[in-house]
């Protein structure tokens, strides 16, 4: 870091590349010592040796990335705790003073002085030979990036004193002091750092732009009346109440940014409203003969450069929003953008080269790895998805001086391989299979089953306890989040189901016709028993199949999935309803439909244990009436309660 006792000109591309690789190389394993000497080399200025370069940003802004990276979601544990107090300034206040302005004493410290010595007397015996003046300054460079070390240090620690920091003022000579293109990142930082509170409405997204910003983005640039054209009065005098180039661009930066968090934590969802928001917004921002004059004054007054951003943001939001999904719609308008700007313009402008970027990128997560992968959603995916769409525009491929343009690939380093599919064991095609996922109980949401038809995308896997997979004419399998990882790294996603022995299928026809005989009357002399429940057992309304429906629903299970194979479905849903009944008469067909059930049963389940406990029931009443005295209660057997429906549904 900074310049060597070697006389060696190292490039400041290769020194950005080489801070940012340091960063990434320490992830969340980076010390206290480690990011000071980082926010000490951040600080400082360029060496008095060292020529003027036009990329000096581009290399400080990797130093603010690199720390972010170092302390990822750990900027808690470098903060000092009551009763001890640093001598320095700590921390947050180092970094406040980088990004508000402040002495540069408060903020840079002599770490090292064997090495400031030796570039001292280096520097005495070899003057320099630059040609240029510059004058040492003492107030610490505002522009460099504390504001993205801010967010990735302190992402989903809700540190309100750091939450406090990065809210952007409420008055417009504050947001004045505000560079433009700092306040999508400050938007954004400090959306890492209350995580659990984005949510995906338009709402949440409003309630990021200040209210002063939406007060006059309202009334002074006309958004409240999108039909409303402003003659050269009314434009006089609304520039007169308030700097409406201000408000516009941090109207459109604010949303933006918005729309970009919400992405983040809900990548790959697919969410609907989302979707059709984001391509509102987008539209809202794209010149077009439908766009309403309100829009059209909005596009007008925050200039090029702040709208390039603010689509370009958009668009990436919208990608990592429907990766992996190939939604129509959004390749539609990724069509529309890249039409709506003809190739024989592209030399006028000099955003075409990012906005086209933005789209084929977006196009290209749209189907990402042939649409088998997602994004997802660890600290460390997290952030390389901010460092790779950071909201700085190119205007070239080769253009490093405010962002290095390699970085824009790091999003490789949050995909992960989300797609399932199944198999038929025994030909080794691929087939339809239902499969039913368990989700985890969310910060304000119950835990609830997803149904899905293979081939599907997985939602992350660290909001999955279980899935079931199977059913209808195959073989039900319940596998653990831990096996679902496995499957899908050493078997691509690839899961080989059986189907239903051919002889349990023969037998569940041949004992759906012979139930359905019985009930013609075709059949005679079936051998009925009379049950009445015992006194211990449950009442009336206890076995009553209205209550063990409510059950059922609780269960969150549908009454055609009890049966493990998918088989008997008729004949066993019949039985079940006539089963919970105050009298029941138990014919002989039931219990030898049961037994064969049971015989022919490979993995108890649910219905396993159910039908089981019926013919253990069946046979007990028919012993006591055989021998015309009350079963003893050591032989007993209770009858199924519905509640077992909620505790003993799994499958093995």
């Amino acid at each position: 870091m900074g310049p060597t006792l070697l006389d060696v000109n190292i490039d400041n591309s290769v020194q950005a590349s080489a801070i940012l690789s340091l960063g990434l190389l320490f992830a969340q394993r980076g010390t206290t010592t480690f990011i000071n000497r980082l926010l000490n080399e951040m600080g400082k200025g360029p060496h008095p040796d060292s020529e003027p370069s036009c990329e000096r940003y581009a290399y400080v802004l990797s130093i603010g990335m690199a720390i972010g990276l170092a302390g990822l979601g750990r900027g808690n544990r470098h903060i000092p705790q009551v009763p001890f107090v640093e001598a320095k300034p700590g921390l947050i206040e180092r970094l406040l003073i980088m990004m508000e302005g402040g002495p540069k004493s408060r903020a840079v410290f002599n770490t090292d002085v064997w090495t400031e010595s030796a570039f001292s007397e280096e520097a005495q015996a070899a003057p320099s030979q630059s040609n240029y003046c510059k004058e040492i300054n003492d107030r610490i460079n505002i522009h460099v990036t504390a504001t993205i070390a801010f967010g990735l240090l302190f992402m989903k620690t809700h540190n309100k004193t750091v939450e406090f920091l990065l809210r952007l003022p409420n008055t417009m000579p504050e947001l004045e002091k505000i560079r433009a293109d700092v306040v999508p990142v400050r938007v954004i930082a400090r959306a890492l750092v209350n995580w659990n509170e984005i949510e995906p409405t338009k709402k949440w997204i409003m309630e990021q732009v200040p209210e002063v910003v939406r007060t006059h983005a309202n009334n002074a640039i006309g958004l409240r009346w999108p039909n409303r054209i402003f003659d050269a009065r009314e434009d006089d005098c609304c520039d007169r109440i308030v700097d409406r180039e201000t408000v516009a661009q941090a109207y459109i930066h604010c949303i933006a940014a918005a729309c970009f968090a919400v992405a983040l934590k809900f990548a790959s969802t697919t969410l609907t409203e989302m979707k059709e928001l984001f391509m509102e917004f987008i539209l809202m921002l794209t010149p077009d003969e439908n766009q309403t004059p309100a829009h059209a004054r909005l596009v007008r007054l925050a200039e090029k450069g702040a709208v390039a951003v603010s689509r370009n943001l958009l668009i990436s939001a919208l990608g990592i929003l429907m990766a992996g999904s190939g939604d129509v719609d959004v390749f539609r308008l990724c069509y529309y953008l890249r039409r709506s700007d003809p190739v024989a313009n592209w030399y006028k402008n000099s955003y075409t080269h990012c906005i086209q970027a933005a789209i084929h990128t977006t196009l290209g997560f749209l189907f990402l790895g042939n649409a088998r992968y997602c994004f997802g959603q660890s600290d460390l995916a997290i952030a390389s998805l901010v460092i790779a769409f950071y909201p700085l525009v190119g205007h070239h491929a080769g253009d490093h001086r405010l962002y290095l343009q390699p970085f824009r690939f790091l999003w490789v380093l949050a995909v992960e391989r989300r797609l399932i599919y199944a198999i038929d064991a025994d030909n080794s095609k691929m087939c339809r299979v239902p499969l039913r996922i368990h989700l985890k109980a969310g910060t304000s949401s119950q835990s609830r089953w997803v149904i899905e038809t293979t081939p599907c995308l997985l939602p992350p896997l660290s909001g999955i306890v279980e899935i079931v997979i199977g059913g209808s004419q195959f073989e039900q399998k319940m596998l653990s989040q831990g096996q679902i990882a496995e499957i899908l790294e050493k078997q691509n996603g690839c899961i080989p189901v059986h189907k239903a022995r051919k002889h349990v299928l023969r037998q569940a026809a041949l004992l759906d016709e012979e139930a359905h005989r019985i009930d013609a009357g075709e059949l005679e002399g079936v051998e009925v028993w009379q049950w009445t429940p015992s006194n211990q057992g449950h009442d009336s309304s206890t076995l009553d199949w209205q209550k063990m429906k409510e059950c059922l629903d609780q269960a969150r299970v549908e009454p055609g999935a009890f049966d493990s194979r998918g088989i008997l479905t008729g004949p066993v849903i019949d039985l079940y309803q006539n089963s919970f009944k105050n009298e029941r008469l138990i014919e002989k067909r039931d219990v030898r439909m049961a037994k064969t059930f049971l015989r022919n049963e490979c993995n108890p389940s649910m219905l396993a244990h159910f039908m089981q406990r019926l013919v253990d029931v069946a046979e007990s009443e028919k012993s006591a009436a055989d021998a015309h005295e009350p079963s003893s209660s050591s032989q007993e057997v209770q009858p199924f309660s519905p509640e077992d429906l909620i505790f003993n549904w799994r499958y093995v």
